[in-house]
């Protein structure tokens, strides 16, 4: 299992990753450090809207870290076609076939290995949020910091969660093929998001009451906050079931070709 695993960090070029992500994190540090929000450097302060003087630089490192966020996770999915394509490519699994690895082994390793990567990159953003949130300024929207790092459970459980449907479709009939099956379905979805903003009642955006809005939020923010705490606890659910059942279905479809 190890083997299969260091095949597929090796596949990804992880040597290469590990490294890039040490150097961003100790710049990220650094500078974060050098330039806190508490601090009052000349050409960085500005008013607010309640009059209080603040470091616009937090603003800056906390769109860096969003778009970071944004980056890992499409990082993290096209892993799932990347691990594949390479064994496909270079015929990694008819010599697996000759090897006494279990066929359930190889499913195992591939969903471990993007369980793997999606939590080491998720659990480094946090470190960044930490650090931004440590040293953010005190009139500064740090509510906002402590949302975005409470968010990120939530949002890399969405990447497993595709992930449990990708990554049997990558195996079972190539990358290729899934890739063509997703963008259909994105393509779907982005003409009905046209064709309602075409032909649609636009209408009912104009009766959301953003006021009602915010004030079922406050209402309900145990049963929310509930939510997002369950959330990744039932995706990990259903990826260790997409796991298991395609190992199984794997095992069967390899015993019928030999």
């Amino acid at each position: 299992m190890l083997g299969l695993l260091y095949k597929d960090f090796t596949a990804v070029k992880g040597k290469k990753f590990l490294v890039f992500v040490a150097a961003m994190t100790l710049l990220f540090v650094v500078l974060r450090v050098a330039f806190p929000g508490t601090a009052e450097l000349e050409g960085f302060m500005a008013m607010d809207q309640d009059g209080n003087e603040v470091n616009i630089i937090d603003a800056f490192f906390l769109v860096f870290v969003l778009f970071n966020v944004i980056m890992a996770g499409n990082w993290s999915n096209m892993l799932v076609g990347r691990v594949v394509a390479h064994d496909g490519k270079n015929k990694i699994r008819n010599y697996l076939s000759t090897l006494p690895v279990g066929k359930k082994a190889y499913i195992i390793s591939k969903f471990s290995f993007i369980l793997a990567a999606t939590v080491f990159v998720s659990l480094v953003l946090y470190i960044w949020c930490a650090v931004l949130e440590a040293f953010t300024g005190v009139n500064f929207t740090d509510g906002l910091v402590k949302l975005v790092k409470d968010f990120l459970p939530s949002f890399f459980a969405i990447v497993l969660l595709l992930a449990s449907f990708e990554l049997p479709m990558n195996i079972f009939w190539g990358r290729e093929k899934a890739m063509i099956v997703k963008v259909s379905f994105l393509m779907l979805c982005g003409f009905f998001v046209i064709g309602f903003l075409l032909f649609g009642d636009l209408s009912v955006f104009n009766r959301i009451d953003i006021e009602k809005v915010m004030i079922w939020t406050a209402t309900h923010a145990k049963g929310i906050k509930l939510f997002t705490r369950l959330f990744p606890v039932g995706v990990l659910a259903m990826f260790f079931g997409s796991c298991f059942l395609t190992s199984v279905a794997y095992e069967k479809k390899r015993n019928l070709n030999y």
